[in-house]
Parts: structure tokens; C-alpha cells; sequence
């Protein structure tokens, strides 16, 4: 019992002993809790801030649990494992950082934003420059009339890297950066991208690939002596002989020879390519079979000994244009072939063609006149012939107009070119008549040709240039200039099949221009050839050779 007694009166001297220190220690402190709190409060606000250099300052809970665990020891192998932790070049590294200064550069840059700076007081400015001098290590300042500090801050930077960036090797140009510079240096001019966007877009072949020789090639210019079938057959007449020559096969062949007179015009069927017709110098039309090799009828209309200078197919009527100032049209499927006429021109028609709806002709004369028919106005006079005057007149050109074409592109467009004392491209409007571009060319215009997959425009020229010419519509800007001919150019005609252009010269020679793309032309179709009979006198070569 002695023993229990004694150890429960040590236990009881023990706790009043701390009970009595503790007392002590909280009598030390006189005033309540919420004063206190207050005042180190205002103490922290006051104090100047103090740049923290390590990891051990803000730990973070794992480490807070380890230290707890480990004591001293933890926390001091924490701290030497991350003085030798090697971390990515792109990767903040918090060890190489000074968070002071990278603190203070913050709060100034907001301070600046806000205009905040300009109105600190006289001792709050000075608070702040000795807090700058401290966090930088710059015992010098320069002040300007604003207040603003200039200090170095080399190192103080929000975000350290224990690496930087490798440098960009000597020589070494950013492609993206180049690509999006929005400098006047890496763009052109105004003046280079207009004069790029004048230069031709494609390249022309200005020199022919084949030529022909087309002796007896009668050297006028109101007549029309070629022509290309969608057969891939050119039909040539050489004064009172007309030859086709297969441009697949390379066969020449004669179809027929004139008693009296010469072959002044022909034109194949629109569809198929088998009918030819032809106008003679003794005003008759005539129709062949070219595979028959056989006169299928004759036509007149005209008057006798009055040539038939220019035909046009539209469908079942063949139109054919005269010395004597007429437009006759013909149904070939009549006996009374004579369906109806145009009068309008004084002077002999030399060109003539019709619109891609078959509603509306062209023709150009002697007279200088370009008349526009609308066969849908045709009334019956008192002879019970269908005759009409035209529907519009233009008279802008100064010389006989041969060249007529219809754009493939613009249906209602039609492109006039007249002769020697005129030299001039006219481009019209068909529904109301109006001239809408002039371009002066400075050599006779004989023939025109549209480019059939583009808007391009292929002009003949004879006196004084001979040569041909391409355009681009609707600007009228010359491509390129194709030569080769010694005298003028009489007539061209287009493949339908292939693109290639033929020409035929006052120099007694035929000669094919890849100016549409030739043999590569897109969505070219492959048609049957005509072949003549194997055996047939007609397969001679006696008056074409390949030169």
C-alpha cells in the first residue's frame, strides 16, 4: 500500500507542476486573442517582402506527410533529391526560380496596365524602390518625370529553365514564317501582279506540223475552199478538182472534176459525213456522196454565170450566198428546193453562217454590210416565195466583211473581221444589234475561228502580216502570232475531232497549227473514218504530196 501511495502522489506533483507552467506562460499575455491577430496582421502588411530560394519553404503534401513520418531525416533527403532531379529543358524548374522578383515584375506590369503607378504616394513610392533595390540587387535607380524605374532585370525572369533552346543552325530559313510574312518585301508590286496577270497563260505552238502542197489553189478572197468534216476529212478544192485528204489514214482522194467553171465554195453536213455540197463559178449548188463517189443533184436559184461564193448548212437547209447579192435558202429533202430568200446586201455575199439554234444567219458583203436574218419572220410576197428583209444592219465596217463566226461559248455573240481598208475585229450583240469591242489587228481579216473549249479567237490575216492570230475573249489580248505562210491566208477550218487547224494560203500550200491542242485536245471523240474503195481510181496522189 506504501508503494501505490507514493507513485500516485509523483504522478499528482507531475501534472500541477505543468498545469502551474503553463498558466504562467498564458498570464505572459494579458490581451484577448482577436487583438493579437489583428496586430500581426498589420505587421505582416508592413514588413518587406522576402524572396524565398528553395523547395523547403512551400513543400508540398506528400512531403508534409513524409516529414511526419521521418522527422529530420525525411526532410533532408527531400532536399538533396531535388537539388540533383534533372527535369526537361521545356519544363519550369521552381529550383532556378526567384519567385520574389518574379512576384514584384508581376504586380508592376499590373500596376503599369491599370495607370496605377502615377498615383502612389510619396512614401509607398519609396516603399516600392527599396523593395525593387532589395529583390534586384541594383543599388543605382533613374527615375523618369513619371515615376517609372529603369532597372536591369536580367535573370529575373517568371519562368527559369535549367536549358534554353538550341539556336536555329547558321543559314536556316522558317518556310511557315515566309509563307504567312505579311512584309512589302516578300510581296509583289501592284505593277508585277498586273503585268503578271497580263502574260498569256498558256503556250502556243507558233510554228505548223505538217505542210501540204495545194497547187491550182485560186488566189481570191470572196471564195471559200475548205472545210473539215467530223470524220477527220479535209475537203480542199483546187480549182475544178475537189480532193479530200484523211487526216487519220494520210489518204488522198479525188472526188469529182467540173466540165465548165471552178469550185468556188463548200461546206460538209453539219451531222454525219457523207454529204458535201459545192457552189461552182456557174451559180449552181451541187451535192455528192462521198463514199458513193457519186453526183447525188444539182440546185440553181442563182442567177446563171453568177458564182456561188459561200454555203451554210443549218439541219435540212443548205444556204448559199451569190455573186448576185442573194441569200437563197434549199430544202434538200424537196423536189422545189427553193424554200425562201434573203435580200438586203448590193453587193456580192462572201460570208455567211448559221447561230447554233438555227434561228438567226449572218452574212457578210462586198458592201461592207453585216446583216442578221431571223428565219422565224419569213413572209410570203405575191409570187408565193417566202422572202425577208434582215433584222439588223451593221454598218461599222469600212470593207468587205468575210469573216463571220459565232461564239460556241456566248451564243448571242457574233465576231465580224472586214478586209483590207478595215482591219478590224467586231464583236456584236445578236438581240439587239449593238457593237460591243473594236479591235484594229493592221492586217486584212479573212477568216475567224472560235476556240471551241476556251474563249479564245483564231483570226486569219492577209495583207500585210499573212499570218494567224490568237485572242483571248472578251479582252481582246493577242496570245500569240502563228507564221509561216509567204502570201495571204484564204481560208481555216477546225477538226472537229481533234482540234488541229488547217490553213490555206495564197502560196499554194496547206499548213496544220496545234493551236486548240491538236491530237491531246480533252473530250476528243473518236469517230468513224471515211475510207475510200480499195482500188478505186480515186486513191491516186497526183495532186497533194507531203512536203
Amino acid at each position: 500500500m506504501d508503494f501505490f501511495s507514493s507513485a500516485n502522489d509523483a504522478l499528482f506533483d507531475t501534472v500541477m507542476e505543468s498545469t502551474s507552467t503553463s498558466a504562467s506562460l498564458s498570464g505572459a499575455s494579458t490581451k484577448p486573442r482577436w487583438q493579437r491577430k489583428q496586430e500581426a496582421m498589420l505587421k505582416s502588411q508592413r514588413e518587406p517582402l522576402s524572396p524565398r530560394t528553395g523547395l523547403d519553404n512551400t513543400p508540398s503534401k506528400r512531403s508534409k506527410g513524409k516529414s511526419k513520418a521521418t522527422g529530420v531525416a525525411g526532410s533532408a533527403t527531400s532536399s538533396n533529391s531535388s537539388s540533383t532531379t534533372t527535369t526537361d529543358r521545356f519544363i519550369a524548374n521552381r529550383a532556378s526560380m526567384k519567385m520574389g522578383q518574379a512576384q514584384w515584375r508581376l504586380s508592376k506590369s499590373a500596376h503599369d496596365a491599370d495607370g496605377a503607378a502615377a498615383n502612389i504616394g510619396t512614401p509607398d513610392k519609396a516603399y516600392a524602390n527599396t523593395v525593387a533595390e532589395q529583390l534586384l540587387d541594383d543599388a543605382g535607380s533613374s527615375s523618369d518625370g513619371a515615376g517609372k524605374t529603369g532597372r536591369n532585370t536580367e535573370g529575373a525572369n517568371i519562368l527559369g529553365f535549367k536549358q534554353k533552346a538550341p539556336a536555329a543552325p547558321a543559314g536556316y530559313h522558317d518556310s511557315i514564317r515566309v509563307l504567312y510574312s505579311k512584309s512589302s518585301a516578300a510581296s509583289p508590286s501592284r505593277a508585277s501582279k498586273a503585268s503578271a496577270a497580263n502574260k498569256p497563260k498558256r503556250v502556243v505552238a507558233t510554228t505548223a506540223e505538217r505542210v501540204l502542197d495545194a497547187p491550182e489553189l485560186r488566189d481570191d478572197y470572196y471564195l471559200n475552199l475548205l472545210d473539215w468534216n467530223s470524220a477527220n476529212v479535209l475537203g480542199i478544192a483546187l480549182n475544178q478538182t475537189l480532193y479530200m485528204w484523211n487526216a487519220t489514214s494520210q489518204a488522198i482522194t479525188e472526188l469529182c472534176t467540173l466540165d465548165t467553171g471552178y469550185i468556188s465554195s463548200l461546206r460538209w453536213i453539219e451531222k454525219g459525213s457523207n454529204v458535201l455540197a459545192l457552189g461552182t463559178s456557174e451559180g449552181t449548188v451541187e451535192l455528192w456522196d462521198v463514199v458513193k463517189m457519186k453526183r447525188l443533184r444539182g440546185m440553181d436559184g442563182h442567177v446563171a454565170d453568177s458564182r456561188v461564193g459561200v454555203l451554210s448548212w443549218n439541219k435540212h437547209i443548205l444556204t448559199s450566198g451569190g455573186q448576185d447579192t442573194q441569200i437563197v435558202n434549199h430544202d434538200v429533202r424537196c423536189r422545189q428546193h427553193v424554200v425562201s430568200r434573203f435580200k438586203g446586201h448590193t453587193q456580192e455575199v462572201c460570208g455567211m453562217t448559221w447561230n447554233a439554234g438555227g434561228e438567226l444567219l449572218a452574212s457578210g458583203g462586198n458592201d461592207n454590210l453585216v446583216a442578221l436574218w431571223d428565219i422565224r419572220n419569213v413572209e410570203r410576197d405575191s409570187d408565193s416565195s417566202r422572202t425577208m428583209g434582215p433584222s439588223f444592219e451593221c454598218r461599222e465596217h469600212v470593207s468587205a466583211v468575210k469573216a463571220l463566226a459565232w461564239s460556241p461559248h456566248q451564243h448571242n455573240i457574233l465576231a465580224t473581221g472586214g478586209g483590207t481598208a478595215d482591219k478590224c475585229i467586231k464583236t456584236w450583240n445578236s438581240v439587239n444589234g449593238q457593237c460591243l469591242n473594236t479591235i484594229n489587228t493592221g492586217s486584212q481579216v479573212t477568216q475567224l475561228l472560235w476556240n471551241p473549249d476556251a474563249r479564245e479567237l483564231l483570226s486569219a490575216h492577209g495583207y500585210s502580216e499573212n499570218q494567224l492570230t490568237l485572242w483571248s475573249y472578251p479582252r481582246m489580248q493577242r496570245i500569240a502570232d502563228l507564221t509561216g505562210h509567204t502570201s495571204r491566208i484564204l481560208s481555216i477550218a477546225c477538226s472537229p475531232t481533234t482540234g488541229m487547224v488547217c490553213s490555206a494560203g495564197a502560196d499554194e500550200t496547206l499548213r496544220f497549227w496545234n493551236v486548240f491542242g491538236g491530237r491531246s485536245r480533252a473530250g476528243a471523240k473518236k469517230k468513224a473514218h471515211y475510207q475510200p474503195p480499195v482500188g478505186s481510181r480515186q486513191q491516186y496522189k497526183t495532186r497533194l504530196s507531203i512536203r
